[in-house]
């Protein structure tokens, strides 16, 4: 029975129990049909553990999705989320804190941590080149030695390549040495002399924009005399006198006869250290970042140092360490402390930099991305130290700061306020009780550098009396005007194919977009997971909104069935004074679509590993309706919750019509039955024709059984009879694969392998641009190339006896070509690639768990590329002549007239392919023929051109015009811009007329001309007859059922007296050609072949 309204279903035998057990049957019959659809059209689902919309971990995950969106104040009865009630478990919208009056002046602990900077030494190795010491925090060690003279003056050398600062001579210490093992290395490198080690006067720590350092001074004598040995790296050498100067920032300068040297630290941080050493400065032993924070309880949960590229900050030294801070903070933060300036750097020097946390909870565990500094324009140097302590789970900007630089996001704080697992020293601890904990023991490890009290006005629940705890909040109908900006900002994110779908339909989409609603008066589908709560009067006083089934059940204290109506609408309860019941709309379809990458994992319930490492998606695939439909509210689910895309990549399909160009439709009956042609034609052939066809380019197509026969023609056949060639010789030979180690020296060798890696270059550049209609073509010329350029000119190659080295390498060269193809069309077609690479490798491994093909540019040979481009172009010219004058492919003729110079080997291909005794190069063929051009009027008419048409046509047939070595025609017309109109190689052809008394037949076409002399004698003639008998002997063989090795007897007869001419001068090459010895009559296999009219041959065979 139909039924046609939400009405007549409630009011059916069974009402709406009765509709939504059909609704879960239709269902499940429909995915069983799928499960036949997935196998065999070769898409890698386990449709055994498939998603479904209606099951009930999908519908929680969507559920999940709806509180997301919901908490972050994006639907019209929600709340603008920031804060976060932990005594409730509840998030509390700035509006509701705002109308209580819920703010308090609160004393609170405001604390300044120190976070010592360090680096990656792994990659500080990788960037000098080689390893070197470090010291336990991570700092590059060097030593430096202080040698000074009778007078006092220290010797320094003018570093070349440090911008000719002047140094105590020295250098980093390597892997594995002391540091008075590295400074004597050092020496004799730097000068050729010998010292004596007096005595270590000290360690410092500097930093430069890339490197922390830690020098280490030593005094020291010579033994001997210094002489300079690295003249590339020192200018010169000098003894220097340090003088005091009390109006330089650092109170000093270095002084040589007249020359005097000031410069900063950082340019001359021998100088600053050599004070030190002085005692005038005490040793630098660390460098710190200064964070304040009024949250202590959030120190375990650090990620990352913010600061702002604009500020600017200042080292400052206090007895031996070093610590940086805003410059305009300065004063504040360094209150009662005795300090020293050092420096001062502007805030990007400082981003990018690695520093220790306070706490090691997540050290090790996260990646490089944390523990890092970064730039944020929301740091001020109004308060605190410039410098923000970011721990990403509570804060609104620091969040956004944690998604956009991939910085971690804890989850360390569960719904009571109590820390999780995450933090071990504090677990289940209320964050409140921790801060004084967590505040002495920074202080008892010597990280805080000191605590002041703050009192500052503090959102307060207003329910509970309690403090909130900000945190980023998700939140019914989905105020899409308030996120629109974003959504378009996102959208440049996002790589379309075809682009112009990214600023044309999708961006108008997003511009014209109304509010979204989500809630549908329906009974299949998501429940909206909503109750409100009504007081005796029927009024609503609460709403609640819950995001599990666990959550729905520690509510209502009843068990959750099943999460469709009418089930979900029975779960009611009351809770001071207020009954509970759900509203009873569903969701919008959309927003089960919408919440696909979430629900089809049950995240965040399960896998969140997963979800995490697969976000965003690399790719979304669908046709062009979807763009206002499913790509759409994608983006906008994505963007709430995720603040990005959900995909990196779109790739918009068109629309596939049915065989008459109308809508499919089975009532027009205008496309065969799916299951059918899958089963025909397999699904290689079908995928193949799809994804290599317009609609991946944003064209419409019509479906034709013809386009998949030629996918078979063109990619699947190709494929396997190059396959089957190799096959067959590599099985008759014993050959095995066992590496590719033999030298390519055969041109052909070389020219496979160059198209090769061409071809994978293209192709890879063509599927990262998902555009897999290029791909199709790339893999179907190259497939022409290699049957019929390579392996027919190989032929010879493989049907030798011996297996010498250059059968070898024809064999290890072809087997190569093969498995990467596999590799190559494995995404096409699966199947035939799977086959074919599981036989090639004799393995059961899969060709879809291999690597994608890498480009090895050094074996691409572009001469190559270019000489057999040029070879296999005249080749199709010369073919195309012999159509045209009806001359046989195997009927030999005198010569080839071509105006390209080609090498001999060139030359020879050339008169192989073309049949051809003789090839002969010309400047200028127009001896032999008149030149006249013919242009496509159609072409040309469709372009400002067409107002010339009349002149261009007129020109171009007199033969007026210049072909370019591009191929392009030039015809002069002062009229036009510069003079001239250019037709390209594809609007126009050439016409050769040959001259009066020329035998010579020409044709040409974008820059080649090739002629080929069409007289024929008796001697021609009659080999051409010898190679039609050869191609009549080994069609016969295989008709015959013979092996291609076995060698046969072989008799001919005819009535014609032409077969004794063309036995007594081709009988060798016929029986050489054919495998056969020529014999008196047998009886045996008979086959007649005609070779011309009138002119039959009988053919006997038997072994």
């Amino acid at each position: 029975m139909w039924l046609e309204s939400n009405k007549e279903i409630e009011e059916s035998a069974g009402g709406i129990q009765s509709f939504i057990d059909e609704c879960y049957n239709y269902t499940r019959d429909t995915s069983s049909e799928w499960g036949w659809y997935i196998d065999h059209i070769g898409r890698w689902v386990d449709m055994d553990n498939a998603y479904r919309t209606m099951d009930q971990n999908y519908m929680e995950s969507v559920m999940w999705v709806f509180k997301q969106i919901w908490e972050k104040g994006y639907i019209y009865e929600g709340k603008r989320v920031s804060w976060y009630s932990w005594k409730l478990s509840t998030p509390i919208s700035n509006f509701e804190i705002a109308m209580d009056d819920s703010y308090q002046d609160v004393q609170d602990p405001a604390i300044t941590v120190k976070f010592p900077l360090t680096q990656d030494t792994s990659k500080q190795d990788e960037m000098q080149g080689w390893k070197f010491e470090y010291t336990d925090d991570g700092y590059l060690r060097y030593v430096l030695a202080v040698v000074k003279n009778a007078e006092g003056e220290i010797l320094m050398l003018q570093n070349k390549k440090h911008g000719n600062r002047w140094q105590c001579p020295g250098g980093k210490i390597d892997a594995g040495e002391t540091a008075e093992s590295a400074l004597k290395r050092e020496i004799k490198e730097e000068l050729w002399v010998d010292i004596e080690i007096i005595s270590h006067l000290g360690n410092r720590k500097i930093m430069t924009e890339k490197t922390l350092w830690q020098g280490e001074y030593f005094e020291a004598k010579f033994v001997g005399e210094p002489v300079i040995q690295e003249p590339e790296k020192h200018a010169q050498m000098q003894w220097m006198k340090i003088i005091d100067d009390p109006e330089l920032v650092h109170g000093y300068y270095l002084q040589y006869g007249e020359h005097v040297i000031t410069e900063q630290l950082g340019q001359m941080y021998d100088a600053l250290a050599l004070r030190a050493m002085e005692k005038k400065l005490p040793e630098l032993k660390s460098i710190s970042l200064l964070a304040w924070t009024t949250t202590p309880w959030t120190m375990p949960m650090h990620m990352a140092i913010a600061v702002n590229n604009d500020l600017t900050y200042v080292l400052v030294q206090i007895d031996d360490e070093g610590y940086f801070v805003a410059k305009n903070r300065l004063e504040t933060v360094m209150k009662g402390k005795n300090f020293t300036v050092l420096t001062e750097y502007p805030g990007s020097f400082l981003v990018g930099k690695y520093y220790r946390p306070p706490f090691d909870y997540y050290v090790g565990k996260i990646d490089e991305r944390n523990f890092r500094v970064y730039h944020a324009d929301f740091v001020t140097d109004t308060d605190g130290t410039g410098i923000a302590h970011e721990a990403p789970e509570f804060g609104d900007v620091d969040f956004q700061l944690a998604k956009q630089e991939g910085i971690n996001i804890t989850n360390a704080i569960d719904e009571a306020g109590k820390y999780t697992a995450e933090i071990s020293d504090y677990v289940g601890t209320l964050y409140l009780d921790a801060i004084e904990p967590i505040t002495e023991r920074l202080k008892a490890e010597g990280k805080l550098f000191k605590k002041e009290g703050i009192t500052h006005r503090v959102p307060y629940c207003p329910r509970s009396n309690t403090p909130l705890m900000q945190k980023a909040q998700k939140s019914w109908f989905i105020d899409i005007q308030r996120i629109k900006s974003e959504l378009i900002a996102q959208n440049e994110n996002i790589n379309w194919f075809p682009d112009h779908f990214k600023h044309g339909r999708f961006l108008k989409s997003l511009e014209s977009a109304p509010d979204w609603c989500i809630s549908r008066s329906r009974f299949w589908g998501t429940p909206m997971p909503v109750w409100n709560g009504y007081d005796k009067n029927g009024t609503i006083k609460d709403t609640k909104v819950f995001a599990s089934r666990q959550e729905i059940k520690e509510a209502s204290w009843q068990k959750i069935v099943d999460l469709h109506r009418p089930k979900i609408d029975n779960i009611t309860w009351e809770e001071n004074g207020l009954m509970y019941k759900r509203i009873p709309e569903v969701l919008d379809v959309w927003m089960d679509s919408a919440s696909m990458p979430y629900a089809q994992v049950h995240y965040p319930f399960e896998n969140q590993a997963k979800m995490e490492a697969s976000f965003p998606a690399d790719f979304i695939a669908e046709y062009t309706g979807q763009i206002r439909a499913w790509f759409y509210v994608m983006h906008v689910i994505w963007v709430l919750v995720k603040g990005s895309p959900a995909f990196k990549n779109v790739a918009v399909t068109w629309v596939i019509n049915g065989t008459d160009g109308r809508k499919m439709s089975k009532s027009y009956g205008n496309y065969p039955d799916p299951r059918e042609t899958i089963e025909k034609y397999g699904a290689d052939a079908i995928r193949f024709y799809l994804m290599s066809g317009p609609i991946m380019r944003g064209e419409d197509m019509n479906f034709s059984e013809a386009g998949i026969q030629e996918s078979i023609k063109r990619v699947l056949l190709p494929l396997w009879n190059s396959y089957t060639f190799f096959a067959t010789y590599a099985n008759i030979d014993g050959w095995d694969f066992v590496d590719y180690s033999t030298p390519k020296t055969h041109e052909l060798d070389i020219w496979i392998i160059s198209q090769l890696h061409t071809l994978i270059r293209d192709v890879r550049a063509a599927m990262d641009a998902y555009d897999t209609q290029k791909t199709g073509d790339l893999i179907m010329s190259f497939l022409d190339g290699l049957n019929n350029w390579y392996i027919r000119r190989n032929r010879r190659r493989f049907w030798r006896s011996e297996l010498d080295a250059d059968k070898k390498s024809a064999y290890e060269t072809l087997h190569e070509v093969l498995v990467t193809m596999t590799k190559l069309l494995a995404p096409l077609c699966p199947f035939i690639t799977e086959h074919l690479y599981q036989h090639l490798l004799n393995t059961q491994d899969s060709v879809h768990l291999t690597d994608y093909p890498v480009v090895n540019t050094k074996m691409i040979d572009e001469s190559v590329n270019q000489k057999m481009a040029d070879l296999q172009a005249l080749t199709n010219l010369g073919l195309a002549i012999r159509g045209r004058e009806k001359l046989r492919v195997r009927q030999p003729l005198r010569a080839a007239t071509i105006t390209l110079e080609l090498d001999e080997s060139g030359l020879e291909v050339l008169r192989e392919e073309l049949n051809v005794k003789e090839v002969h190069t010309v400047k200028d063929v127009s001896e032999y023929v008149t030149i006249t051009y013919s242009p496509d009027a159609k072409k040309i008419g469709a372009t400002e051109r067409k107002q010339w048409m009349k002149i261009i046509l007129s020109d171009a047939k007199a033969g007026k015009g210049n072909v370019t070595p591009e191929g392009t025609l030039e015809i002069t017309l002062p009229e036009a811009p510069d003079g001239k109109v250019i037709l390209a190689a594809d609007e126009f052809e050439a016409v050769y007329t040959p001259k009066e008394g020329s035998t010579i037949a020409f044709a040409g076409s974008a820059g080649y001309v090739i002629g080929l002399d069409t007289t024929l004698d008796e001697e021609l003639t009659l080999e051409g007859y010898a190679r039609d008998m050869i191609r009549g002997i080994q069609d016969a063989r295989k008709e015959m059922g013979f092996e291609v090795t076995d060698k046969l007897q072989l008799s001919l007869s005819s009535d014609n007296e032409l077969l004794g001419k063309i036995l007594s001068a081709h009988q060798s090459m016929i029986e050489k050609e054919t495998l056969c010895t020529l014999g008196a009559k047998n009886e045996g296999n008979i086959k007649e072949v005609e070779l011309d009219e009138g002119f039959v041959i009988t053919i006997v065979l038997h072994k």
